[in-house]
């Protein structure tokens, strides 16, 4: 009569027993092992059912990787923050027939700026970038927590295990900025969404659902991209800062330290991101400059020295962009800026409403072309 099964199991389990009993400290590690590894599964599933919750719908990421993947052909790219989104750059294209495309995001980090520009150029090999931004947009930051939706929009195009990778890839490399892991924040580049903004169940609900199709279906957004979209961005690398681009950003790390601007209202670091991009752009000949969007008339009264501090910062910036030989202007010293963009147009301090991108971006194509 054959043994059954069961039996088999029973009479292994035994033998087991019986050899590890011999060996108490290998059982012990063993089972110390066991544990350990299981606590890290569940604490990675947790965190994956967690950020597949709590992280909000990347609409305005997505929106504009997409319609970037539809062009055709680019010569001109925009990046840069919120502000920078007074640029309509289908409207710029047919302003001045020059093909160009707005890769401005909210809360875009300088990384990010960087990314898009690698993005384009090896998409399209452009021949001229802008950064628009605002000047307290290089003030002292705990972390930038707005690449990791960038990488999200990234990895939606991937097999869920080469997304595991990349953003593991990611995270690791942003602990390794000198500085970072010693913050206690630090651990929210695992968990992003604690920074995020707080969610409805509304919002809950919709992001749920949102991913849980995608999930079962594959990804809307690999209809959109005609190539391996990550293939583009990653590895991650920076621009490759010279022996003259390091001597320049020493003198101003002895300059910004020496300098009477308030230490929370420029950052170093923003400095050392900002040259990067300005070395990438150097090394494959796209032209580059530097815009400060204009802002609405009550945007300097914010505190009593606000006005004064802005502008030591704002000659900082300009000097510092044109040490490398770069354009780099306000439109704040624009003496028409506020007879040309009113106070209405601005649904804030520097954010024009859309019923009004198009006089900005008028203002904007006329500025770069009288430059």
């Amino acid at each position: 009569m054959q043994p059954s099964k069961y039996t088999k199991i029973k009479a292994f389990v035994i033998a087991l027993k019986r050899t590890f009993g011999k060996y108490p400290t290998v059982v012990k590690v063993t089972k110390r092992t066991l544990k350990a590894l299981l606590f890290v599964a569940i604490t990675v599933a947790l965190t994956w059912a967690l950020d597949m919750i709590f992280e909000l719908n990347e609409s305005d990421t997505e929106g504009m990787l997409i319609k970037f993947a539809q062009k055709d052909h680019v010569d001109t790219v925009f990046v840069g923050n919120s502000a920078g989104k007074m640029m309509d750059g289908d409207y710029y294209t047919e302003l001045t027939k020059i093909d160009a495309v707005n890769m401005c995001t909210p809360s875009q980090s300088l990384d990010v700026s960087l990314r898009n520009i690698k993005l384009a150029y090896g998409r399209h090999k452009i021949k001229k970038a802008v950064l628009l931004t605002t000047c307290d947009s290089f003030d002292e930051t705990n972390l930038d927590m707005s690449e990791h939706v960038y990488d999200r929009v990234i990895n939606s195009s991937t097999t869920n295990l080469q997304a595991a990778r990349n953003s593991i890839k990611a995270n690791v490399r942003r602990e390794q900025v000198p500085g970072t892991i010693s913050k206690e924040e630090s651990i929210n580049l695992w968990f992003p969404w604690v920074v995020e903004t707080s969610p409805t169940f509304k919002d809950i609900k919709e992001t749920f659902l949102y991913r849980l199709v995608r999930l079962k279906g594959g990804t809307s957004l690999g209809a959109f991209f005609p190539y391996d979209f990550t293939e583009v961005v990653y590895p991650y690398d920076e621009g490759e800062l010279t022996l003259d681009d390091k001597r320049i950003l020493g003198a101003y790390a002895t300059a910004i330290e020496n300098s009477d601007i308030p230490q929370d209202m420029i950052e170093m670091e923003k400095l050392e991101k900002l040259a990067k991009i300005i070395s990438f752009c150097r090394d494959n000949d796209i032209e580059f400059e530097v815009i400060i969007t204009p802002h609405r008339t009550d945007y300097f009264d914010r505190t009593d020295s606000f006005r004064e501090n802005i502008a030591k910062v704002d000659v900082m910036l300009s000097k510092f962009v044109s040490a490398w030989g770069d354009e780099y202007f306000n439109a704040e010293n624009d003496p028409k800026v506020h007879e040309i963009l009113l106070d209405e147009y601005f649904y804030d301090w520097e954010h024009v409403s859309e019923e009004y991108r198009t006089r900005s971006t008028e203002y904007l194509a006329e500025l770069i072309e009288r430059k």
